[in-house]
């Protein structure tokens, strides 16, 4: 199941970054070639990057590679740090929950409001779609560590006890 999720991050990252790369350039060539542009080339851009951006970030969650107060942890006693890293997780884990769930009543909104983007014509609710889908993304790997990291405490403090 994981596995399918890297996949999928992986492919719906690399498929928006090389979309938006291509688009603009598109749009280079066309306005100082051609004198001429796309009206929702921009905006597009812009979309893509953002939906990149925000699946992304689940990809550096996986990978471990987003922002840590490491040198706060690391001045802590052993005893201790444990337990902070599974509570910063859990409070991760909650930001998550709130960006999805909150993201989600946004996108029904705009479903039922029917806007339609005037740069675009594309329907507001998908471009808004990214923010619970990668909400999901993200709170599915913080549970990863969430999980991960509270085994680590539970054998520390098991061997320690």
């Amino acid at each position: 199941m994981l596995k399918i999720l890297d996949f999928f991050e992986k492919l719906l990252v690399g498929w928006f970054i090389l979309a938006s790369a291509l688009l603009a350039f598109l749009l280079v060539v066309l306005r100082y070639f051609f004198g001429r542009g796309l009206t929702w080339g921009s905006e597009m851009v812009i979309v893509l990057m953002v939906w990149a951006a925000f699946f992304g970030a689940g990809i550096a969650i996986r990978e471990k590679s987003h922002i840590e107060l490491e040198v706060v942890r690391d001045q802590l006693p052993p005893a201790f740090r444990l337990p902070v890293i599974v509570l910063a997780d859990l409070l991760c884990v909650a930001l998550m929950l709130f960006i999805m769930i909150f993201g989600a009543k946004w996108t029904l909104f705009l479903y039922h409001s029917e806007g339609i983007n005037v740069a675009t014509q594309i329907p507001e609710w998908i471009l808004f779609l990214c923010v619970p889908l990668a909400g999901l993304t993200m709170l599915i790997r913080y549970l990863q560590h969430f999980v991960e990291n509270f085994k680590k405490m539970f054998g520390y403090f098991r061997k320690a006890g």
